[in-house]
């Protein structure tokens, strides 16, 4: 019975590793094409929007793949690469930075004006301010240099300001918004409500990679995006 529950666990972490490697390739693949081969002004705005859409989730997925690291007890040396370039790529993160705030989350979620201990995704008032409050105690000054460090790595490729504004910087922000709206604003209750979402399995993962089994999530941490059900 060990045996079997020691390979079921190896498979299943194997099986976690090959499909971040796929999502995380095909982010590469994709942002690379449209940001130096694609022209906006020979393609429809349709398609133009699709790319955005499309490169948003695929953003998303970077955030998770990053968020599933920090959540790892004993990553293995491949995981924290990918986990750790996903969340460099995701918006200039770094996984010391983000694991700080996040830990707090976990600690006291729904905590809001508590000295002994504040959840960093938590505000309570409206969406937006929410939101800008969410963004605020996450963003900082390393952020703000490594976006730029690859802004201007970008530019020097010779990457034009639209492809670099439609297909780097807002897929990135909109990624950002998705993530709050199903992965914050809509699991979250004052003094640590933790609420799923109703949405089909389908949308779960379309919308936010399976985080609106919320429940499951901040009950067993360490579960895989690929297995909250």
């Amino acid at each position: 019975m060990k045996l079997n529950n020691f390979l079921f666990n190896r498979l299943n972490t194997h099986k976690n590793s090959i499909i971040n490697t796929i999502l995380f390739n095909e982010w590469t693949i994709h942002e690379t094409n449209s940001l130096i081969n694609y022209n906006i002004y020979n393609h429809s705005e349709i398609e133009s929007v699709l790319h955005i859409m499309i490169l948003t989730w695929q953003y998303v997925g970077l955030f998770i793949i990053a968020h599933d690291l920090h959540h790892d007890r004993n990553p293995n040396k491949y995981d924290s690469i990918l986990g750790r370039l996903s969340l460099l790529f995701y918006g200039g993160f770094l996984l010391e930075d983000f694991s700080d705030k996040h830990r707090l989350h976990h600690q006291c979620p729904g905590s809001f004006d508590d000295d002994s201990c504040n959840d960093p995704d938590f505000y309570n008032g409206n969406i937006l301010l929410w939101y800008f409050s969410f963004m605020k105690r996450y963003i900082n000054i390393k952020q703000v240099i490594i976006q730029l460090s690859f802004y201007f790595f970008y530019n020097n490729l010779g990457i034009n300001n639209d492809n670099m504004i439609l297909f780097w910087a807002l897929p990135s922000l909109l990624a950002s918004v998705q993530l709050f709206f199903y992965g914050t604003f809509l699991p979250h209750g004052k003094n640590g409500e933790i609420k799923n979402n109703n949405l089909p399995r389908w949308l779960q993962t379309l919308t936010s990679y399976n985080f609106g089994y919320h429940v499951k999530h901040h009950t067993n941490p360490e579960i895989k995006w690929q297995d909250l059900d």
